[in-house]
């Protein structure tokens, strides 16, 4: 007597978990990043971005001028004391 394995095993597939998506809400603005893609949707409208969200070594990483100057915000950067400033 001969068993087909099929008829006991049935291969499961399971999706994978979804990566985590970056969102920033600030008042009225929403900014919603997806990994390693160059679209942002903000307030629901795709945006291109120049640099994608991206994990690195562990970290994720947001274009943090795309995403403060989205939400309102005004990014100074000081080349000789290389910081950036973010206000209101």
């Amino acid at each position: 007597m001969q068993l087909s394995l099929t008829a006991f095993f049935r291969p499961v597939l399971s999706p994978m978990p979804p990566r985590p998506v970056p969102k920033v809400k600030y008042k009225d603005k929403e900014v919603v990043l997806t990994l390693d893609s160059d679209d942002a949707l903000v307030n629901g409208q795709v945006i291109k971005l120049d640099v994608p969200a991206m994990v690195v070594k562990g970290r994720t990483l947001i274009p943090l001028r795309f995403v403060s100057e989205q939400i309102g915000m005004k990014v100074k950067w000081d080349e000789k004391n290389k910081s950036i400033t973010i206000t209101e």
